[in-house]
């Protein structure tokens, strides 16, 4: 069997930055536009990631010339000088090993050119580079700008397919994945080539998420939110009830699970168990009489479910299914105990919608 080309032994025999150029598929997904915005994303995450230096505020624009910038407004205001290592160190390498890189790194390897800015908000550092060759030494200036960082590079044309910004949407669901679990984060999207300007933020988490979802409908309520921590499993469930239009996300240690798995199956075992006992509770017939199941309940439910686990099992390699069999039954058990007591709390409306299905769920 040939070797492949991603095997170490082959990793070790080339040298940065043409490790990346020539493996852009194993390092962003490979050389189109939506490559680039995987990119975008694991930058932002080396931000998030990063707690020496917090921020709240993130802005990517894509500009007409098919660059992109990344700006944050993290809290630089204790670097200085003499630790100008530190910033090497926020964004380790540009001629890092195979194994010790960063996502900062892969843009510069990728780039015909590369900025980086860093303020304090007393001083300014600056490096570029150009074809991943330091184009000037690290400047520093006096200036009282807000402190921050801001990248800003242009993918190499002769790597990447033509950027045309129609990937854009994808960007914006990655960053609204993100910006769902980063509820301290404000979120700013701009594209220049498409005249688009997006900004999010997400304070209550998964139910300012679903929330903001059901503002496209008429007089949405705000949605039922369950909750709950078991040792290191985390459990978070936003829904409403729906007649038309229904929805449901899942998640999976902030990754859309898009094929679902076994977090998705315990929410539906729970549902319908929870339901079960409502129906039950306030005497409406429980019993033969009604057909409650996850195919039943599918067309009239609007939702997510983000669960947090220490040591997730994917189904998938991409991240998109998830296969812990521990989790199905801690989220089961968290919607089936916290839904009656919500459901006797709701709204009158949405009373109305729930007591509708419940009579079509009724056997004829």
């Amino acid at each position: 069997m040939a070797e492949s080309r991603y095997a170490a032994s082959n990793q070790l025999i080339e040298e940065w930055p043409e490790l990346v150029r020539n493996n852009l598929g194993m390092y962003i997904g490979g050389n189109t536009e939506i490559a680039l915005h995987n990119l975008l994303k694991m930058l932002v995450k080396e931000v998030l990631l990063d707690k020496t230096y917090p921020s709240t505020h993130i802005e990517i624009i894509l500009y007409a010339d098919g660059s992109y910038l990344l700006n944050n407004n993290a809290d630089f205001s204790q670097l200085s000088l003499t630790d100008i290592g530190l910033v090497s160190q926020w964004f380790p390498g540009f001629n890092p090993s195979p194994t010790e890189w960063s996502y900062a790194a892969v843009a510069n390897a990728s780039a015909e050119w590369f900025q980086r800015v860093i303020a304090t908000g007393k001083t300014v550092y600056r490096d570029s580079f150009e074809n991943v060759q330091s184009a000037r030494a690290i400047t520093v200036e006096e200036n009282t700008q807000p402190t921050g960082q801001t990248i800003h590079f242009l993918p190499d044309p002769t790597l990447f397919i033509r950027q045309d910004g129609s990937a854009w949407s994808y960007l914006l669901d990655t960053m609204r994945d993100i910006a769902v679990f980063s509820a301290q984060h404000t979120f700013r999207l701009i594209n220049q080539q498409l005249n688009l300007e997006t900004s999010f933020c997400y304070p209550e988490g998964l139910s300012s998420y679903v929330a903001e979802l059901l503002s496209n409908y008429t007089n949405p309520p705000e949605p039922l939110a369950m909750h709950t921590t078991a040792g290191l499993y985390q459990v978070e469930v936003a829904l409403e009830w729906c007649y038309a239009d229904p929805f449901f996300y899942s998640f999976a240690n902030s990754e859309r699970t898009i094929y679902g798995g076994t977090h998705v199956v315990g929410f539906w075992r729970g549902l319908v168990a929870g339901l079960k006992t409502h129906i039950h509770n306030t005497k409406q017939g429980y019993g033969k009489d009604f057909h409650v199941s996850q195919a039943a309940l599918q067309p009239y439910v609007r939702g997510a479910l983000s669960v947090h686990i220490p040591k997730p099992i994917w189904a998938r390699a991409a991240k998109v299914e998830l296969a812990n069999p521990e989790i199905a039954n801690i989220v089961a058990k968290t919607v089936r105990n916290q839904l009656p007591s919500l459901l006797q709390l709701q709204p009158l409306l949405q009373q109305d919608v729930l007591d509708s299905i419940i009579t079509k769920l009724q056997r004829k």
